[in-house]
């Protein structure tokens, strides 16, 4: 028999090798070995046994008209992958890695690294060309206890340069750092002429970083102090947004809250609200007030930090702030509410505001603090005289529903009766209510002219007025004004014994024949009445029965014995 690997004589491929299939990376299965024809003499093969692998027929059982099974060929052992995978993504993925992450600086420290590497891979493709391994594995060398140890080696030294590298880097790094306290100015060419800084492991950032633009000074107080003092407007609003950024110093507080009055204009005060928070004192007073009255959604912060300084300058903007709605309005009532006594001053002059809201929450918080009625009714008269209609409707509203006390009458009916012309219907009608309630004797003569007016308000004013002073020539005008009686009886039984004369004086002024508001009068009298009525009581019950009108001298009776009842009680 030849050599397997030599072709047999009778071969029909006149000689030549078969073609040997490639090996295919695609993982396509490999070509099949080339099928041989049997001589014409050969006898039919017979069928090939069942084998565990592969059936190759041997060229020498051609010829000799007997065919040998060889067994298949040993299952080539997988590749190994392993370390050549692990020695790509070293080479390829640290590299890239690392200039993602620390930029060139870490780059080329790892490249460095990386080159060994390589080397180590480089001497595993040698060493497979010595060893002369099965061509479909090519990494085979990677099995070999030698090759596996110079990898080792090489890795080793890679890490160790690697971590050298990082080291050297690191140490550069905080030498720049030193003595400064911000990054130095980039001119934004990012060229490769130099490595940027590689990572250099935890950064620490400053609490408030500055970035001082090109040419410019370092951000520190003393510099920002100069611009808040002699900068223009642009250099002034950032000292002060530097200012909001950085930790307070207490020794340079004053004069950095000085230097914050300069940002007073319409352009600059907001910017200044920042640094007031940090550096403010009450120097800054007067700008944080405006900051809350000029600008929108910052008047909360504005008046959390005027109650903190609690200055007096700030109490007038806080009574302006009252006018606004919803939670700015309630912080500002709560504030003035507690900053007692030197709120109250102030607020009384608010007390009848033009504006309402000012004017309510002023109310209440007066009236919480129980301020004294002296000073509310002088203030109340002051305004009476105010040009503002708003402002005296206000005043002689609230006057005439108020209870004044008996020394401070006067005064209010002094201060009413000249607005009982007043060109404004409403302070009219309320000047007569007060009139009518707090009117002197001297005065009973203005409110005899009221009792004579159509307008109910007015000859209400002008009886309540009468009734209250006693003053009997009201009872003519009861008696000969039938549609003021209804009113006249009402104010005759509140009043009570006091007006007891004023109704025995009626009734000369009632004909005999008005049986209806003669019975009124004497049940009055039986209410009100003391034994000074009785007598009058008899004699209206004399002319009573004279006239044939025994509904009054029923009801004279009736009064009479109401009065005795209730003095003998």
């Amino acid at each position: 028999m030849s050599e397997p690997s030599k072709p047999s004589p009778g071969n029909s491929s006149g000689g030549q090798k078969p073609p040997v299939a490639k090996a295919s990376w695609a993982g396509a299965p490999k070509a099949k070995p080339p099928v041989v024809a049997a001589p014409a003499d050969a006898q039919p093969a017979p069928a090939p046994i069942p084998m565990p692998g592969p059936v190759f027929l041997q060229p020498a059982a051609v010829n000799s008209g007997s065919f040998a099974v060889k067994p298949a060929p040993p299952v080539p052992t997988p590749r190994n992958t392993k370390g050549i995978g692990l020695i790509i993504g070293l080479v390829v993925g640290l590299p890239l890695i690392m200039l993602l992450a620390c930029g060139v600086g870490g780059y080329l420290i790892v490249n460095r690294a990386s080159k060994s590497v390589a080397n180590a891979a480089k001497n595993v493709k040698n060493q497979n060309g010595k060893l002369r391994v099965d061509p479909s594995d090519p990494f085979a060398a990677l099995n070999n206890p030698d090759i596996q140890d110079q990898l080792k080696q090489e890795m080793t030294k890679a890490f160790d340069k690697l971590d050298e590298d990082l080291k050297k880097q690191q140490a550069a790094d905080a030498a720049k750092q030193k003595g400064r306290n911000t990054r130095a100015p980039g001119n934004g060419n990012n060229n490769s002429s130099g490595p940027r800084a590689g990572f250099t492991g935890p950064v620490t950032i400053p609490a408030n970083p500055a970035f001082p633009r090109p040419g410019e000074e370092l951000d520190d107080v003393p510099t920002n102090l100069k611009r808040l003092q002699t900068g223009n407007d642009d250099a002034k609003r950032r000292a002060a947004e530097w200012f909001g950024r950085v930790p307070l110093e207490t020794d340079k507080q004053e004069e950095v809250s000085k230097a914050l009055n300069n940002m007073h204009t319409e352009s600059l005060r907001k910017h200044a609200l920042g640094a007031l928070k940090v550096w403010g004192t009450k120097e800054n007073v007067p700008i944080i007030a405006k900051i809350m009255q000029q600008e929108a959604f910052v008047k909360i912060d504005c008046m959390d930090m005027l109650e903190k300084f609690k200055d007096e300058r700030a109490i007038e903007p806080l009574i302006s702030t009252l006018n606004e709605a919803f939670r700015e309005g309630e912080r500002a009532e709560e504030i003035l509410g507690d900053w007692w006594p030197q709120a109250e001053q102030p607020l009384v002059k608010h007390l009848h505001d033009k504006e309402g809201r000012i004017r309510e929450r002023t109310h209440r918080i007066l009236e919480l603090r129980k301020t004294d009625q002296g000073l509310l009714i002088a203030q109340t008269l002051e305004d009476i005289k105010s040009a503002n209609r708003d402002v005296r409707k206000s005043a002689v509203e609230w006057l005439a529903k108020l209870e004044v006390k008996a020394d401070l009458q006067p005064q209010v009916a002094a201060a009413a009766q000249p607005l009982l012309t007043d060109s404004n219907n409403d302070i009219r009608r309320h000047a007569a209510v007060m009139f009518g309630k707090y009117a002197q004797k001297e005065q009973a003569d203005e409110l005899l002219k009221l009792v004579d007016e159509n307008d109910r308000e007015r000859w209400m004013a002008g009886l309540t007025g009468l009734v209250r002073l006693g003053d009997e020539r009201v009872a003519e005008k009861v008696g000969r004004r039938k549609e003021i009686r209804g009113d006249a009886f009402r104010l005759f039984r509140e009043t009570g014994a006091p007006a007891q004369d004023i109704v025995s004086k009626t009734f000369p002024h009632i004909e005999v024949k008005d049986w209806g508001a003669g019975k009124d009068l004497c049940e009055i009298l039986g209410d009100i009445g003391t034994s000074k009525s009785v007598g009058v009581l008899q004699l209206v019950k004399k002319r009573a029965t004279a006239a044939k009108t025994p509904f009054v001298g029923d009801a004279a009776d009736k009064a009479i014995e109401s009065i005795r009842r209730r003095n003998a009680g």
